[in-house]
């Protein structure tokens, strides 16, 4: 079994991990998931290790299973926000995303931050913001910590790659952006921001354009190109 220890704070965190052999041998997936209930849209994150594959486990936060109780199992889906090959980085992923601002949100579940066995928060404080002496507390501990080049690499390289989102949560994305239009003030930004990008100029057709285009459509591939030695020519930068 996973055996935690307590630390200042009263933090958990490992001291020896996957020390059963039923679990070093039987292991499938260390997951973290959202389980959201499609009736008044409110969300749980947190993080489980299957045993065999879609076991429909929902999730053990108090709150969350009060509102299982009152709804029904049926009407709660989970998606799969990551998945990992060791429990340590589970929890790293699920203490980036249940952070205090994730838990002090009034449409979630989650009463305790992310990471190993929850910390910091108890359900008397849902939707409460924590105090300044708890939040330094929380940032001291958080101080100093990095992830692994190999952590990053597995977070963010084609984490999606292959996956299939359902009816349901394509259905609920799509509601969430349908009506949205970017602000006067955002739309000026983004002009502004366009105006100060860096372009160059083919020397072959005279286009104007940024620099990972010229690269890619320009220079020796530049269909007014005839010689391939302008693969290697550096077009000065320039702004519109």
């Amino acid at each position: 079994m996973i055996t935690l220890s307590t630390s200042r704070e009263g933090v958990a965190e490992p001291t020896t991990l996957l020390k059963n052999k039923y679990v070093e041998e039987n292991i499938v997936r260390h997951i973290v998931y959202r389980t959201v209930n499609t009736v008044n849209g409110k969300e749980y994150i947190g993080a489980h290790t299957e045993l065999k594959p879609n076991d429909g486990y929902l999730g053990s936060g108090d709150i969350l299973k009060e509102a299982i109780k009152k709804y029904g199992r049926g009407t709660f889906v989970r998606e799969e926000l990551s998945v990992f090959d060791n429990i340590e980085d589970m929890y790293a992923r699920e203490m980036e995303l249940v952070t205090p601002e994730y838990v002090a949100r009034k449409d979630t579940y989650n009463i305790r931050l992310g990471g190993f066995g929850g910390r910091g928060v108890t359900p008397a404080n849902k939707g409460k913001s924590l105090p300044a002496e708890q939040r330094a507390k929380i940032s001291a501990s958080l101080t100093g910590y990095k992830q692994t080049p190999e952590h990053v690499f597995k977070r963010t390289t084609n984490i999606h790659l292959g996956r299939k989102r359902s009816e349901e949560t394509r259905r609920r994305q799509a509601e969430a952006q349908r009506g949205k239009t970017a602000s006067a003030e955002s739309r000026r930004r983004m002009s502004e921001k366009a105006l100060q990008r860096a372009y160059v100029t083919c020397p072959h057709c005279g286009k104007s354009t940024t620099p990972q285009m010229a690269k890619r459509w320009h220079g020796a591939a530049c269909r007014s190109s005839s010689a391939s030695s302008d693969s290697d020519v550096v077009f000065p930068p320039q702004k519109r």
